[in-house]
C-alpha cells in the first residue's frame, strides 16, 4: 500500500476528511470528484478545512490517470487489489486529519448543500456517532435510502426505498439504528476508539455493524433529512459476492439486540411504507424459491443484476394492487 500524492498538506484543524474507496468504475469516480469539489462550502479551503483521500485498489481501467489529474488536490493510496471495503476505509482513516470522517462511495453525485446539514446536525447533538443522509437514484425523484431499518429477520433494509422524494415526511431528521456508509460522517476520535470498520466483513454489512458498535458505545445514529445526494447503488466491486457470509456474521453478533422497526418507523412518521402489493409478495416468494435463487443468484448479484432487481422492486412496491 503506497500513498502516491497529497493535497496541499494538511493543517492542524481540518474539519472533514473525505474518504473515497475505488476499484475501477472510472466513469463514476470522474463525476463524483468533479461534483465533490464543486459542492463544498464556498468559504472552505482545501487543505485547511477539508481534505480528500482516495484509495485506488489496483484499478485496471483509467482510474490512475484520472487521479493523476487531481494530484494537487487529493491524497491517493494505491492498494494491491486484495483489500475489502472495510480495510481500504480503515487505511484511509489512519491518514486522515479531520474532526469528522466522511465515507463516500465513488458512485455518488453531490450538489451544493449536501454537507452542511450533516455537520449542523452533528454540532447540535453532542452524542451523535454517525450522521447519514437521503440518497436518491439518478432520476433525482426516487428515494434509495433515508436510513436503514430492520425486518422481522433482522435483515437491514433501506428506509423508504422506492418512494418519491417529494413524499411528505421523508426529508426530516431521524434517529435510527443504522445508516448506509455510501455517504455519512462519523467523528474521527470515535472511529479510532472503535478501531474502524470490522475487517472480517467482505464488502458488505460493515457499515450496519459499525452503527451497532456506535450505539453500544453510547452514541447515536441520525439521518440529516435536508442533505440529499444522488447514489447509483450496487456499483462497488464485490458488493454482493459474499452477501450470505456477511449477513451471517452480522446476525451472529447483533440479532439479539436489533429491534424490528421497518414498519414502525414509517407508521410513526406518517409515511405509507413498505407499501407492498400482492404482485410484489408473489414475486418475492418466487425469488426465494431455491429452484430460482440458486441458479440465478450469481447473475443477480452482479452490479447490473442488482440494478435490475432495484428497478423491479421499485415498480412492484409502488404499483397498484
Amino acid at each position: 500500500m503506497i500513498a502516491k500524492s497529497s493535497s496541499p498538506r494538511r493543517g492542524q484543524h481540518i474539519e472533514v476528511s473525505i474518504l473515497i474507496p475505488v476499484r475501477n468504475g472510472v466513469k463514476y469516480t470522474r463525476v463524483c470528484l468533479a461534483s465533490l469539489f464543486e459542492s463544498m462550502p464556498t468559504d472552505w479551503t482545501l487543505g485547511q478545512d477539508f481534505e480528500v483521500i482516495v484509495f485506488d485498489d489496483a484499478s485496471t481501467d483509467s482510474t490512475s490517470a484520472l487521479l493523476a489529474e487531481y494530484e494537487d488536490r487529493i491524497t491517493a493510496i494505491v492498494g494491491d487489489g486484495h483489500g475489502w471495503y472495510a480495510h481500504n476505509n480503515n487505511a484511509m482513516a489512519k491518514l486522515a486529519s479531520g474532526r469528522w470522517l466522511c465515507m463516500l462511495n465513488n458512485d455518488t453525485i453531490l450538489e451544493p448543500g449536501w454537507l452542511e446539514p450533516m455537520l449542523e446536525l452533528g454540532e447540535s447533538k453532542p452524542g451523535v456517532g454517525v450522521i447519514g443522509n437521503i440518497h436518491v437514484f439518478p432520476n433525482r425523484k426516487t428515494v434509495n435510502h433515508a436510513g436503514v431499518v430492520f425486518n422481522e429477520h433482522r435483515i437491514p433494509r433501506n428506509l423508504y426505498d422506492g418512494l418519491a422524494i417529494t413524499t411528505p415526511g421523508i426529508q426530516q431528521d431521524r434517529q435510527l439504528q443504522a445508516a448506509m456508509a455510501a455517504c455519512w460522517i462519523t467523528p474521527k476520535p470515535l472511529y479510532d476508539q472503535l478501531e474502524g470498520f470490522d475487517e472480517g466483513y467482505r464488502t458488505g454489512s460493515e457499515d450496519v455493524d459499525y452503527c451497532q458498535r456506535v450505539r453500544e458505545a453510547g452514541s447515536q445514529v441520525w439521518i440529516a433529512g435536508q442533505s440529499v445526494i444522488v447514489h447509483h447503488g450496487g456499483s462497488t466491486p464485490g458488493r454482493y459476492a459474499h452477501e450470505a457470509i456477511n449477513e451471517r456474521r452480522f446476525l451472529e453478533r447483533w440479532a439479539k439486540t436489533i429491534e424490528v422497526d421497518w414498519r414502525s418507523v414509517g407508521s410513526n412518521e406518517g409515511v405509507n411504507w413498505p407499501c407492498r402489493t400482492v404482485v410484489y409478495r408473489f414475486a418475492r416468494a418466487v425469488w426465494r424459491n431455491p429452484l430460482v435463487k440458486v441458479p440465478m443468484g450469481p447473475v443477480m448479484n452482479t452490479a447490473a443484476g442488482v440494478r435490475f432487481r432495484q428497478c423491479i422492486v421499485r415498480r412492484l412496491v409502488n404499483s397498484s394492487s
